[in-house]
């Protein structure tokens, strides 16, 4: 055997594969910044008409009075004269969103690559949803409506990078949507998370955790004054919808993978289909199976003529 023609195929085909592996890590990251590209865009085109979301706002408050749900302003206000809550509640919001939906998702991608798609395609449908709301539906959130709403990130912000424009860092405040309420991603990415990560994790102490993720979430965009109740709630049907659009695309791929790999089964058998494939297999085996018992047979007949 040519050793070293062997090891020159191999070497060949590493280093083919090499470009191919980084043209895929470049495509998903790519994707991801198209999608950060798309938020900005809502930046961009989107109303910056305060007074069109204030009524939005208004309209939102009602529909909440009308279920008994307009609970914001007493939580709100429960909540921002207490420092050593609502600090951990600032960081939660300004920080948690851009760090733990990348971190998921990266582990899904190098981890669990059988579910990343589906899970990517779930998260990107939802997110371009929201940012749909976002362009047709801007709305002021609790904080931006005045009395009797207080924005803690605001009160707080000598202890922690953010400024009077919601979580953004100082000088990167014009970057923000402000009028981003409806819907929340921010509860819907814990809700994506939680969804992604649960059937990953085996104990329960870390599955109550992520099944908790998106529920402090909700607490903490509420108490905070940046979302109203329904937010949250949409931001939950935003994700919902997304991953059932995902797990449909899903569904159709896999069914064209399975019906691309029986025309190349049938391929293999010509004018045949599988199951002749599979007669044939077995007529093989057979075959050597008999070839087996003759050997074996003439074998124990030259010994036993060797034997005095």
């Amino acid at each position: 055997m040519n050793m070293r023609g062997t090891r020159r195929g191999v070497n060949d085909a590493t280093v083919a594969v090499a470009p191919s592996r980084l043209l895929v890590h470049l495509r998903e990251v790519a994707l991801l910044a198209g999608l950060y590209a798309a938020y900005s865009l809502t930046r961009a085109v989107g109303t910056q008409d305060v007074g069109s979301a204030r009524q939005r706002a208004d309209d939102v408050l009602r529909l909440e009075g009308s279920v008994h749900l307009d609970i914001e302003s007493q939580l709100n206000a429960a909540v921002t004269d207490l420092a050593w809550l609502a600090v951990p509640m600032d960081y939660w919001y300004a920080l948690l969103h851009y760090v733990v939906t990348p971190a998921a998702l990266g582990w899904l991608y190098f981890r669990q690559r059988s579910s990343y798609t589906r899970c990517r395609n779930a998260l990107v449908i939802s997110s371009l949803l929201g940012l749909l709301g976002y362009l047709c539906f801007p709305t002021a959130p609790p904080r931006l409506m005045g009395e009797p709403y207080l924005d803690t990130l605001a009160r707080y912000a000598h202890m922690g990078w953010w400024t009077e424009h919601a979580s953004a860092p100082s000088g990167l405040g014009e970057f923000t949507n402000e009028l981003a309420a409806m819907p929340s991603l921010h509860v819907g990415w814990a809700v994506w998370v939680a969804w992604a990560l649960y059937g990953h994790v085996r104990s329960t102490v870390g599955r109550a955790v992520l099944l908790s993720y998106p529920l402090l979430t909700t607490a903490v965009v509420v108490c905070t004054g940046n979302h109203w109740l329904l937010d949250c709630l949409v931001g939950l049907l935003v994700v919902v919808a997304g991953i059932a659009v995902a797990s449909m695309i899903a569904r159709g791929n896999e069914a064209s993978e399975q019906t691309e790999l029986l025309r190349t089964t049938n391929r293999l058998v010509p004018g045949g289909d599988a199951e002749l494939l599979e007669d044939a297999l077995v007529v093989r085996l057979d075959r050597v199976e008999g070839d087996v018992e003759v050997a074996a047979d003439l074998a124990l007949s030259e010994v036993g003529r060797q034997q005095p």
